[in-house]
């Protein structure tokens, strides 16, 4: 139910996931007092584009399964592993 999303190369700021079930992952970290966040949405449904979602079958299809957790000198290792123990539990 979990998949990263080119954590190899493309860390820079933020390390993204499509989760299935994404509502149910973020309380499950929210409640575990880790941060995450939706960072971008789609830009097709901002007035300047008329607010219609144009036909993008793959961000349609991930729309509801990204999310992001930060990253940087702030995170450390305990952190990592407290974030990975969490998120193996299960949601």
């Amino acid at each position: 139910g979990i998949k990263i999303i080119d954590g190899k190369t493309n860390v820079y700021w933020l390390f993204t996931l499509l989760v299935e079930r994404r509502d149910s992952f973020a309380r499950l970290l929210f409640d575990a007092g880790i941060e995450s966040n939706l960072v971008q949405v789609r830009n097709d449904i901002y007035s300047i584009f008329g607010f219609e979602k144009a036909d993008l079958p793959v961000l349609n299809s991930i729309e509801n399964k990204y999310i992001s957790l930060p990253i940087g000198m702030h995170i450390k290792e305990e952190d990592v592993e407290y974030i990975c123990n969490t998120i193996k539990k299960g949601w």
